[in-house]
C-alpha cells in the first residue's frame, strides 16, 4: 500500500492533464465570447433591436366610385380608431379601467369586448375597442399613454357613401373577413388577414378584386408599453436602417366609373318618398343602367360593423332594407305583361293590329266568371285600345286561343324568366311558367284556366323591376335585348383605363318588329289620350312618354270586394303597383320601371315616380343641348 506522498506523486500527471483541459476550455470560451461580442456583435445587436420594432400595416386606399359624369359617389375618409395590442398590455384590468374612464364608456362593456376580441385573435394583432373615436377621446388617449399600456390610435380609411341611403344596395357595404374568406381569397391569389375588410354586397363585392388596394408595411420602434417612439427610417441607428428596406408603400385600388346618373338617382329617391319598392332606368340603345334605387334602405357610411343590434334590426325588418328590390326580389308583373300576350297573339295570327273584339263587363271560362276592371266593360276595341284601357277581357279572349308556351316563347325572348346578367351579385331569374315547368316542379298538368291568369301578368309569372325595364327597352328599340350593365370602365390611380365595357346584345326578336308599332302606339295612348290609365298621372308637357301601368293582387278577393278602394284595406293586403315608361316615345332614349310595394294603383302611385325621373332626364338633356348645341338624333 502506497503512502500519501507516493499517492500524490502518482496522480501528478493527471493533475497536469486536468489543468490543460480546463485551460483549453477557458480559451475556447474566451474565443466564443470574442466572436459573439466583437465579430458577431453588431448582427446580434440588430437582431435584439428588431425585437423592439413593430410591423405596422399601412392600408392601401380602396378605389373610388364615380357616376357617368365623373361625380364621386363612393370615397374614403380618414377615421381614428382606439386599438389595443394584448402583447403589450401589462395589466389588462387596469388598462381597461383607465381607458373607460378617459373615454366615458361603460367599463364592464369595454372589458367584455376586449375579452371577446382577444380570445379569437393572436396577441400581436391590434384589436379595435373604440371605432371612429372623437377628437377629444384621441387627445386624451395620447396624453395618457403611460396609463394605457398597449393602447394606441390607429388611423384607417373608412368607406364613405356620399349619397347615403340613395342606391345603397347598388354600392353595398364592407365587412371584416373571416377564415373562410381568407381561404377562398388565397386560392384566387389574394392575401387577406384578420381585421381586413372585404366587400360584402353590391358593387363592393362584385368588383372586390379591382377596388381593393395593396397594403403597405412600415417598421416602427416601440417601447415596453407598445407605444411608437419613431420609425426605423427616422432612427439615427445604422443597424435599424437595414430594416427600412422591408418597408412597402401602400398602393391605391382601381376606380370604377359607372353608367349611373346621380341626378336621376336622386330624382327617383325623392319621387319615392314615403313608398317602398324599386325604380330602374335604362338606356334602351345600350343597356346602360341610368338609375337604380331600392326602398327601404340604409346608410352604409353610418353602419357600425361591430354593433349587433343594428344588424339584427336590418335583418329582422320584414321589408328587407339590405335587399336590392330591383334584382333580389320578384313580383307578378300585372297588367304591364299584357303587351307580351298581345304580341304573342299577333305573332301567332290570333289577331291583327286591326282586329276588334267585344269586351263586356264579365266573361265566363268554364263555370268561373272573369270580371273586367271597368264595371261597364269596354265594348268593341282593338289591340291598341285594349292596351290603352288595360282591358282584362280582351287579353283573356286571346288567352283562350293561345297556349301558355306560345306566350312564354315571346316573353322569354324579351328577358322574362332568366337573369339579365347585370354586373351585381345575387340577381334572381324570376319565373316564366310553361307546361314543362309545372310538370317538372309540381308533377301536374297545365290547365287552360291558368293561361288566363298568366295572360294578364298574374298567376305564376314573376319578374324583377330590372327585367321589366329590360323587356320594355326591347319594345322601345325594336326587339333588341341588351345586357344591362353598371360599370363602364375601370381606371387606375393615374386615370389609365384598365378595362372598358361596351354594350352587349343578348338577343333580337326579328319577327316582333312588324307588330311593335301597334304595341308602342297603345302605350303612347296610355299616357297621352283621355281614357288612358295614366293620362292624369304620367303625362309630361316637355316630352311625350309612352308606358303601361300594372296592379298586382296580393291576395284573391271576393268578387263583391273587387271594386272596393284599395287604400281602405290593411297595408299588407293592398295591391302592388307598377309603371314602366319610355321617352321620347317615337325615338326612345330612356326606359324607367317603378315597382311600389302595396302601392295600390300603378297609375296613381308608380306613374308619378317614372314621370319625375323622365322629367329630370329631359331637363338635363335640354340643359346640355343649350351648352353644346343640338346633338345628332339617334336611330332606333
Amino acid at each position: 500500500m502506497l503512502g500519501q506522498g507516493e499517492a500524490l506523486k502518482h496522480l501528478q500527471p493527471r493533475f497536469s492533464m486536468l489543468f490543460y483541459l480546463i485551460f483549453t476550455g477557458f480559451c475556447l470560451l474566451s474565443l466564443r465570447l470574442v466572436k459573439l461580442q466583437v465579430i458577431d456583435g453588431p448582427r446580434y445587436r440588430a437582431f435584439s433591436q428588431r425585437n423592439s420594432l413593430r410591423k405596422d400595416k399601412l392600408p392601401g386606399p380602396r378605389g373610388q366610385i364615380f357616376d357617368r359624369e365623373s361625380k364621386i359617389l363612393v370615397d374614403n375618409r380618414l377615421q381614428l380608431d382606439v386599438v389595443i395590442t394584448p402583447q403589450f398590455v401589462l395589466d389588462a384590468k387596469s388598462t381597461i379601467h383607465n381607458l373607460a374612464k378617459i373615454a366615458g364608456i361603460d367599463e364592464e362593456r369595454l372589458h367584455t369586448q376586449y375579452l371577446k376580441l382577444s380570445k379569437k385573435s393572436p396577441r400581436f394583432q391590434a384589436l379595435t375597442l373604440i371605432p371612429n373615436a372623437s377628437r377629444s377621446i384621441v387627445a386624451q388617449v395620447e396624453s395618457s399613454r403611460d396609463l394605457l399600456s398597449g393602447v394606441n390610435i390607429k388611423p384607417i380609411l373608412q368607406r364613405s357613401y356620399l349619397q347615403h341611403e340613395v342606391g345603397a344596395q347598388v354600392f353595398g357595404y364592407m365587412g371584416e373577413v373571416n377564415k373562410r374568406d381568407i381561404s377562398q381569397q388565397e386560392k384566387r391569389g389574394f392575401e387577406y388577414e384578420g381585421g381586413d375588410l372585404i366587400g360584402r354586397a353590391g358593387l363592393e363585392k362584385q368588383w372586390e378584386r379591382y377596388l381593393r388596394g395593396r397594403d403597405g408595411v412600415r417598421f416602427v420602434i416601440v417601447n415596453a408599453h407598445g407605444h411608437m417612439a419613431s420609425t426605423a427610417m427616422d432612427s439615427a441607428d445604422a443597424s435599424l436602417l437595414s430594416f427600412t428596406k422591408d418597408d412597402v408603400p401602400p398602393r391605391a385600388g382601381n376606380n370604377l366609373q359607372l353608367t349611373l346618373d346621380s341626378d336621376l338617382q336622386t330624382a327617383a329617391w325623392e319621387a319615392m318618398e314615403g313608398k317602398m319598392g324599386a325604380t330602374v332606368a335604362l338606356d334602351p340603345r345600350t343597356g346602360e343602367v341610368l338609375a337604380m334605387v331600392s326602398k327601404p334602405s340604409y346608410d352604409a357610411t353610418a353602419l357600425n360593423l361591430s354593433d349587433d343590434d343594428i344588424w339584427q334590426g336590418l335583418f329582422k325588418n320584414p321589408y328587407g332594407p339590405l335587399r336590392n328590390k330591383a334584382i333580389h326580389d320578384h313580383f307578378s308583373p300585372g297588367s304591364t305583361f299584357k303587351v307580351f300576350t298581345a304580341l304573342s297573339a299577333m305573332e301567332n295570327e290570333i289577331i291583327t293590329q286591326n282586329s276588334v273584339l267585344t269586351c263586356p263587363p264579365i266573361i265566363r271560362f268554364g263555370r268561373r266568371p272573369y270580371h273586367e276592371h271597368n264595371p261597364a266593360g269596354f265594348g268593341k276595341i282593338n289591340v291598341t285600345e285594349a292596351i290603352m284601357r288595360s282591358s282584362n277581357v280582351f287579353l283573356w279572349q286571346l288567352a283562350m286561343k293561345l297556349d301558355v308556351n306560345q306566350i312564354a316563347d315571346v316573353a322569354t325572348s324579351f328577358g322574362f324568366g332568366q337573369k339579365t346578367g347585370i354586373d351585381l351579385p345575387g340577381e334572381i331569374p324570376g319565373l316564366m311558367p310553361t307546361r314543362e315547368w309545372k310538370q317538372k316542379t309540381q308533377n301536374k298538368e297545365w290547365y287552360p284556366g291558368e293561361t288566363l291568369s298568366v295572360s294578364i301578368g298574374q298567376g305564376s309569372t314573376l319578374t324583377t323591376p330590372l327585367q321589366l325595364a329590360l323587356s320594355y327597352s326591347a319594345i322601345a328599340n325594336g326587339g333588341l335585348v341588351y345586357q344591362p350593365y353598371l360599370v363602364s370602365k375601370i381606371t387606375d390611380i393615374e386615370d389609365k383605363v384598365v378595362k372598358e365595357y361596351k354594350p352587349k346584345l343578348l338577343s333580337k326578336r326579328d319577327s316582333a318588329n312588324k307588330h311593335l308599332e301597334a304595341i308602342r302606339k297603345g302605350l303612347w295612348r296610355v299616357v297621352n289620350e283621355k281614357g288612358g290609365t295614366a293620362y292624369w298621372t304620367g303625362r309630361l308637357e316637355e316630352v311625350e312618354m309612352a308606358g303601361k301601368s300594372g296592379t298586382v293582387q296580393v291576395s284573391s278577393n271576393d268578387p263583391s270586394d273587387l271594386f272596393k278602394k284599395c287604400e281602405l284595406r290593411p297595408f299588407d293586403k293592398r295591391h302592388h303597383s307598377w309603371f314602366v315608361g319610355f321617352a321620347p316615345w317615337d325615338n326612345p332614349e330612356i326606359v324607367v320601371a317603378t315597382f311600389i310595394l302595396h302601392g295600390c294603383g300603378g297609375s296613381r302611385n308608380s306613374a308619378p315616380v317614372v314621370k319625375e325621373v323622365v322629367k329630370r332626364w329631359w331637363d338635363k338633356k335640354k340643359d346640355l343641348e343649350r351648352l353644346q348645341g343640338p346633338q345628332p338624333a339617334s336611330t332606333r
